[in-house]
């Protein structure tokens, strides 16, 4: 019954964690029981499954890690070219004020020459 017990405890680790302990507590009460071929071949499916699930996630680790290295190089590079683009913009900002200034200057330039024209025409 304890074995029956431990090994429940075994399938539920397979989809979950199953702590060393537990191991070592059917693998004792393996060892108390009379031999049973069944039991035994349950154990070693069990620990087979448990280390393709293992290396399975392992797996998915490497995978998510490398996507996110991916990402953060994207990013990086995203960054860099919205940085680039900014100074852009704010350059081409500065060279239309200085533009607008000159137009400024230069329409107010003309009105005070042409003013000038009408007052000593006149």
């Amino acid at each position: 019954r304890e074995v029956l017990h431990l090994l429940e405890e075994a399938r539920a680790g397979v989809r979950g964690e199953w702590s060393e302990r537990n191991k070592r507590e059917l693998v004792r009460a393996l060892q108390t029981q009379p031999r049973n071929q069944n039991l035994e071949r349950v154990l070693r499916d069990l620990v087979t499954e448990n280390a393709h699930i293992h290396s399975r996630v392992q797996a998915k680790d490497r995978e998510i890690a490398r996507k996110d290295e991916e990402s953060g190089r994207e990013k990086q590079a995203l960054r860099q070219v919205l940085t680039r683009k900014e100074a852009e913009l704010t350059s081409k900002e500065v060279d239309l004020a200085e533009t607008w200034q000159q137009l400024i200057q230069k329409v107010f330039k003309t009105c005070v020459e042409h003013l000038a024209d009408i007052f000593i025409t006149s």
